[in-house]
């Protein structure tokens, strides 16, 4: 009797030892399928780069506007149409666009040097050049004509009424960070 009271009390410190193994052997290999995950995503970046850079940017579109959607904007509903039109836009200009922007581009621009003054260098044309003169006409003239339904025109000319507004608001986040 003695003998089988003791096995039974021990009976759960080996089940709470068992599963702390069973916790520790998944979190390893969690680890270990997120670290193939992640070397297979960088293989294939540098195999595919603009099909990664546009399927990672289309997802990060679809991403950012149903937290805008839910969180930010309280909606019940999601506006499909709308996710569609920021996913492709991600996946087309923040993906294709961008990455020959500033993989190729800005690397037969300005070098391959990672000097502080070259980054500056980088951030000044991004800044006074690219952003308002490239990035922010072309995502009005592409929600002008996919979303809004005033076509680019039409979205060019909200763009030349607000830029002055859309630019202060960029700097005045960018230039500090």
């Amino acid at each position: 009797r003695c003998i089988a009271a003791a096995a039974a009390a021990t009976l759960p410190a080996q089940l709470q030892l068992h599963t702390a193994h069973l916790r520790l052997h998944t979190a390893a290999t969690r680890r270990t399928m997120a670290s193939r995950a992640l070397a297979a995503y960088a293989a294939l970046s540098t195999k595919r780069p603009y099909a990664v850079a546009f399927g990672s940017c289309a997802v990060k579109g679809v991403i950012a506007d149903t937290i805008s959607q839910r969180i930010v904007e309280g909606k019940q509903e999601q506006n499909w149409k709308r996710t569609a039109v920021f996913a492709f836009y991600g996946g087309w200009y923040c993906g294709w666009f961008q990455h020959a922007l500033y993989n190729v581009g800005y690397a037969r621009l300005f070098g391959l040097d990672t000097s502080l003054k070259n980054a500056l260098r980088k951030v000044a044309f991004d800044s006074a050049i690219h952003v308002p003169l490239v990035c922010f006409p072309v995502y009005y003239a592409y929600k002008g004509a996919l979303y809004d339904g005033i076509g680019v025109r039409g979205g060019l000319e909200r763009y030349s009424n607000e830029w002055k507004m859309i630019c202060s608001n960029y700097y005045m986040v960018w230039v500090p960070a």
